[in-house]
């Protein structure tokens, strides 16, 4: 993606909080009883962005007619949905009705005007043409009009809404001071903090070269299908069936490991039916990163499981207002920022290396809130579903949408079975090809021969 493109984009995540400027959501800045002249009841920003009075005002203050060219049809606005639907669940367009006309309206007070709803909108025209020059320019290749980037790119705006609403990382403007300059090192430090940005610990891990015996213990050598594993690395998909005990956790972390050398993924999550497998693996997993990375410095390892997460080994002690936590071991500043993707169950999939059950994974691709941000989250992974044979009728088919959406996004998965029946592998094989291509399922014969 190009930077007039990536410009474009910005343009309408700067957009998503253009809803605010309804007259009903500034009258929420008084604590006590609302002034004379404004409008009696508040107001939200998200489904009164989507009404007639809105959308007109929109029309004539914001640049909308360029963004009708960026893409074929209603691709931009469709997008601009997707971008002012960040609370976690599409906004649909709102009826009309006298409070949403009420809330568009200007603001005066014995003729005099006090707030207007049309020059804040202005305000933001302007600034938007002024911050991103390029996206306005003719030409250019159009935005991606397809429904899955925009299930994507609503995900992405969610979770910058919550990292630039989050006042650890973005205080509060002060006087004199333009956003537009400080925002960015502010992000970069944001992404960094949680994690999200992995180049230094793929950095060192490249350097070192390691083996599998330093991953893993002095006395372990790969067998034959451990190694196989770190090879073959643009393959999306790997089903790997084998015996209990045999050692497919390792072949998976040695080939998450060399996946991530090569920027393939940025992270992991891996999926187990219970809690309490979740809750050994964890520890293993824990191991491995102290074999890999040193102790000071390493990708943040959380235990997935809501009400029973943890964070490199550590648990939370107690629950703080404003969706604030309290670790256990009173961690420093500096390492917290760390562990934010393990305060909260809807953050896990952002964590670098998160073990939990499948339905953390399993909640992107279904209808409920929030399903976007864990699609684009778990997108930059590699996705592990341990024991994909439990799965009942209902699991198997959402774990076959799971993985459809999740590999056609640019993700790489494995699946962990000892007993993997015929039929689930040609399902799930199937996930690779176009969303409308049916498994061909095996004859009996066919799947006895597979050994």
């Amino acid at each position: 993606m190009g930077a007039m493109q990536l410009q474009r984009l910005a343009v309408l995540v700067f957009l998503h909080d253009a809803g605010k400027a309804n007259a009903g959501f500034q009258a929420k800045q008084f604590s006590g009883s609302v002034p004379r002249g404004w409008p009696a009841f508040t107001a939200g920003h998200s489904a009164e962005a989507r009404t007639e009075e809105a959308e007109a005002l929109y029309a004539k203050h914001l640049p909308c007619e360029a963004l009708l060219e960026w893409g074929e049809g209603d691709c931009a606005d469709r997008l601009l949905l997707a971008s002012v639907s960040h609370h976690g669940r599409p906004v649909a367009r709102a009826s009309r009705a006298r409070t949403s006309r009420v809330i568009w309206e200007d603001v005066l007070v014995d003729g005099h005007l006090v707030y207007s709803p049309a020059a804040t909108l202005a305000r933001m025209g302007r600034a938007v043409t002024k911050h991103f020059p390029e996206a306005f320019t003719s030409g250019g290749a159009p935005l991606p009009g397809s429904a899955a980037f925009g299930h994507w790119f609503a995900g992405a705006v969610q979770l910058a809404d919550w990292l630039g609403s989050d006042t650890q990382f973005f205080d509060y403007s002060h006087p004199g001071e333009e956003r537009a300059k400080t925002a960015p090192p502010l992000a970069e430090r944001a992404v960094r903090s949680i994690g999200l940005n992995t180049e230094n610990w793929r950095g060192r891990v490249s350097a070192r070269g390691l083996t599998f015996s330093q991953a893993f213990g002095a006395d372990k050598n790969p067998r034959p299908f451990q190694s196989e594993l770190s090879g073959n690395l643009e393959a999306p998909l790997v089903i790997l069936e084998s015996e209990t005990g045999s050692g497919k956790t390792e072949a998976v972390l040695w080939r998450f490991l060399h996946l991530f050398k090569t920027g393939a993924v940025d992270s992991m999550y891996f999926a187990l039916p219970t809690r309490a497998a979740a809750s050994q693996l964890y520890e293993r997993i824990l191991q491995f990163t102290r074999n890999v990375w040193d102790e000071v410095d390493r990708p943040t390892t959380v235990r997935a499981l809501a009400g029973y997460q943890a964070a490199d080994g550590h648990e939370i002690k107690a629950r703080l207002p404003d969706f604030k936590v309290l670790w256990a071991d009173h961690v420093k500043d500096q390492k917290a920022h760390l562990r934010w993707a393990a305060e909260g169950s809807k953050r896990f999939l952002a964590a670098p290396i998160a073990v939990g059950t499948i339905d953390q994974a399993m909640l992107a691709a279904l209808q409920v809130r929030h399903a976007h941000l864990r699609h684009a989250l778990l997108s930059r992974s590699l996705l592990v579903i341990d024991e994909v044979h439990a799965s009942d009728a209902y699991m198997g088919t959402v774990s076959e949408r799971l993985l459809r959406s999740h590999l056609h996004s640019g993700g790489h998965a494995i699946l962990l079975s000892a007993t993997l029946g015929g039929v689930a592998r040609a399902r799930y094989q199937a996930t690779l090809g176009t969303r409308n291509k049916q498994a061909a399922l095996p004859s009996l014969e066919a799947a006895r021969a597979v050994a």
